[in-house]
């Protein structure tokens, strides 16, 4: 028995625009490439602070999704764009707790979502490659 397995949806755009204590646009057409730059930015980072970065993922379907990435001084353990976007979507579907948060108030957040959006993250995970 054969099973057919399908491929995620790959990226084509990811347009990630910088604020904060410096400001700078770029547009890339891959995970790895949004990685470099946000790693980049992170070397120019006050030390006591961060930086907030938008970002807008155009999937080679069409598709689009975007957030926010907070930018923070580099260091050895670096969360890379994919990192980030996967830990919220799993956070929104009610899949990563946050270490700290009290389990009840977390379900109380998680139940604050509307259906769309629980939604969108399980479709984003599901069927694109993030």
């Amino acid at each position: 028995m054969d099973k057919c397995i399908a491929e995620k949806i790959d990226v084509a755009r990811i347009i990630i625009e910088r604020v904060g204590t410096f400001t700078a646009k770029a547009a890339v057409t891959s995970m790895a490439a949004a990685n470099h730059v946000l790693r980049k930015w992170s070397h120019t980072v006050l030390n006591e602070g961060h930086d907030t970065c938008d970002f807008l993922i155009v999937f080679e379907d069409g598709k689009t999704f975007n957030g926010q990435y907070d930018l923070l001084p580099y260091n050895e353990n670096f969360r890379n764009l994919s990192q980030h976007i996967r830990t919220s979507l799993q956070y929104v579907i009610g899949n990563r707790k946050p270490k700290g948060l009290p389990k009840f108030r977390y379900q109380e957040l998680v139940c604050s979502f509307d259906n769309a959006e629980v939604e969108q993250a399980k479709d984003v995970l599901k069927h694109y490659e993030i």
